[in-house]
């Protein structure tokens, strides 16, 4: 709760397992103790010739035997885990690392494009299977550079070199390219419009096919190589473009 009130950030899915885990086992041992007290109080009673006390004792403690402790639930798997940032929220801001002037604003994280490339990648680390959905836009006065990522390595040089990184709109607004750890692909163009919000969602699943959405239109997909090391942070901004 602490974490989540903080830093706006959720326990995965195996943290939230041990913590169930540890209470079932708690609220078990707990239950024994219990029928064992209750044990004692009807011999306690009986000893005292106290029948009728000890009979409704023992009757209440067979209700409560047969109740049964939840078991563990069997195991199914691991867990899709659901990471949202507030970017409108200055605390986001703690949970990315970058270069270049950012900031937040009323909307989210916005990007200048003033002193050279701004980047922000999450703190947090993520593996496939990943889905992550960027909601962005671009100024009037720079619309171009929308540049985000997955899979992305701390440092400006791994927009070209590690990771997956979109270039919508570089060119000033004239072109498009993937890249796909140092490989670059051209993706046919389609000019950003100034104020308008668009919905980029890049996604790997379990068999390592990655899919490239930009306003629910596919723009890309292939299956990636095995050698590649799919594993890194969520990017978002880039270029020199007002974002």
């Amino acid at each position: 709760m602490d974490a989540f009130e903080n830093k706006g950030m959720l326990p995965v899915h195996s943290e939230l397992k041990s913590a169930m885990d540890e209470f079932v086992t708690d609220l078990a041992m707990a239950k024994e103790e219990l029928v064992a007290a209750y044990g004692a109080v009807v011999i306690a009673l009986t000893k005292d010739k106290n029948l009728a006390d000890a009979r409704a004792v023992r009757e209440e403690a067979s209700e409560l035997s047969k109740r049964k402790v939840e078991q563990k639930p069997k195991a199914k798997g691991p867990q899709s885990r659901v990471t949202t940032f507030d970017l409108s929220k200055p605390a986001a801001l703690k949970l990315f690392q970058g270069g270049g002037p950012v900031k937040p604003n009323a909307a989210g994280l916005e990007f200048s494009g003033t002193g050279g490339l701004a980047w922000a990648d999450s703190i947090a680390r993520f593996t496939l299977p990943l889905t992550v959905t960027f909601v962005v836009a671009a100024f009037p006065d720079k619309t171009f550079d929308i540049c985000p990522g997955i899979f992305s390595s701390p440092g400006a040089d791994s927009f070209a070199t590690t990771g997956i990184h979109l270039h919508w709109g570089h060119n000033w607004n004239d072109k498009t390219t993937l890249h796909i750890f140092g490989k670059r692909v051209a993706i046919q163009h389609r000019p950003i419009v100034a104020g308008q919000f668009n919905t980029i969602v890049m996604a790997v699943d379990k068999d390592r096919k990655l899919t490239i959405t930009l306003n629910s239109l596919v723009i890309h997909q292939e299956v990636l190589p095995d050698h590649l090391a799919l594993e890194g942070c969520v990017r978002c901004g880039g270029g020199i473009g007002h974002v």
